[in-house]
């Protein structure tokens, strides 16, 4: 640790059985303010390296190092630009790196201003934010527009594997949270077909008359686990969709801690990518530590789980290339 700061003043995060992310950051200052806020998310963090102004090690060092490092499942970067070379060895090294590990990026510098004060702070040439944007694209690395959005993307990315297409499933127990939720992902450029009439009907002989039957999937408040599971198996059975997305609202008594059991059950035995949505104050907040010891990622919002969806599918059509299952625009509700 050669921080030197007081843990009292700037926490350490702490590596994870689970699932780590890496990060590194340009900025010193904000090195050290990622730190203590990773501590309080207690998300998983195996490396946290400050890199200033590049002067010996750089990003492509980094990256071919991390891209090695067995505790890291997830590489994360702030960046403020690069050199004109080393920038061009950094994406040829990402090129080859991104089809086996996730990078993310948070760049700034946008604006003129910004661009500016990157070159005083560091000495960097921050260069024209299109070019980079192209770069990022070409090389398979996954920018974002905030470490919020980044530490959500990441989170899910270190717990489940990419998904195969953007055909996502919303099931839930609260119809606010659904639509909510479903905005949030349609936001997000994800697909979120309605279940096939075969599917549908075997829903409605399977489930109350009551549930709601399209997608979202409202299996409503008096849900227990065993109406998630019939969901899941027809659903996961029928081929028709890549990744789940499960809001989890635990204020009701029919649903017991046994749904963290289903939702990680179907997960591991399909091998596609489950987030959940679980709103709520302390026993929701324990549900979802159970949940994500599980390797199942658990969001307070709608927002912050179509975030994690995104990442996923993003990373999903990095990996798999011209086998990923794209939904074309037309086809899209």
């Amino acid at each position: 640790d050669t921080f030197f700061l007081p843990e009292y003043r700037c926490g350490r995060p702490k590596p994870s059985n689970v699932a780590n992310i890496s990060l590194v950051s340009q900025s010193g200052a904000f090195a050290a303010a990622i730190s203590d806020w990773t501590a309080e998310l207690g998300l998983g963090v195996s490396k946290l390296i400050s890199l200033g102004n590049k002067c010996d090690v750089d990003d492509d060092d980094l990256l071919c190092y991390l891209a090695n490092d067995d505790s890291t499942q997830v590489i994360c970067y702030y960046t403020e630009g690069y050199d004109q070379d080393k920038g061009r060895t950094f994406f040829d090294t990402a090129s080859r790196v991104t089809p086996h590990k996730p990078v993310l990026v948070v760049k700034s510098g946008r604006g003129q201003k910004a661009k500016a004060a990157a070159s005083s702070h560091t000495g960097s040439l921050a260069g024209s934010d299109k070019v980079a944007d192209a770069a990022y694209r070409q090389s398979g690395v996954i920018r974002v527009d905030n470490f919020e959005h980044m530490f959500d993307a990441a989170k899910a990315l270190a717990m489940q594997p990419a998904a195969k297409g953007d055909r996502v499933l919303m099931v839930t127990n609260g119809g606010g949270l659904g639509v909510m939720t479903t905005d949030a992902l349609e936001a997000a450029g994800l697909a979120i077909p309605s279940p096939s009439k075969e599917l549908t009907q075997i829903f409605k002989e399977r489930l109350p008359a009551y549930c709601a039957i399209g997608n979202p999937i409202d299996v409503v408040g008096d849900a227990n686990s065993a109406r998630y599971d019939i969901v899941f198996e027809e659903a996961i059975k029928s081929g028709e969709y890549d990744m789940f997305v499960v809001g989890m609202l635990l204020q009701t008594p029919s649903l017991s801690m046994e749904i963290t059991n289903v939702i990680a059950n179907h997960q591991r035995q399909s091998g596609l990518p489950f987030v959940v949505v679980s709103m709520g104050g302390g026993f929701t907040t324990k549900a979802g530590e159970i949940m994500e010891l599980m390797g199942v990622p658990t969001y307070a919002t709608g927002e912050k789980a179509a975030l994690a969806a995104k990442g996923l599918a993003q990373y999903g059509e990095i990996k798999y290339g011209d086998k990923f299952n794209k939904t074309l625009v037309s086809d899209k509700p």
